[in-house]
């Protein structure tokens, strides 16, 4: 099931922000890309070092998680909600 498709300038993926660190969402490509890959557990340890940073990047990622969330709801309740005429 497509729940979304993203566009330029869109963050894929937050597992590595939150324990057990796993996907839990799979993507697809369908075009040619040019994405940027940063080393999870780094950017933790940065956070644990960087109170300031944590905060920032827990906001900006937590913005990600909330739109995600809302399209799928909204997705979601297109399918259920108003189901195909099988008549």
């Amino acid at each position: 099931m497509v729940l979304e498709e993203l566009g330029a300038g869109t963050t894929v993926g937050w597992s590595w922000l939150v324990a057990p660190y796993r996907w839990q969402f799979g993507a697809v490509v369908t075009d040619d890309i040019r994405a940027l890959e940063f080393n999870a557990a780094g950017i933790r340890a940065l956070i644990a070092e960087n109170d300031e940073l944590g905060r920032e990047l827990s906001a900006r990622f937590l913005s990600v998680v909330a739109d995600r969330l809302r399209t799928a709801r909204h997705r979601l309740v297109g399918l259920y909600a108003y189901p195909a005429d099988t008549t």
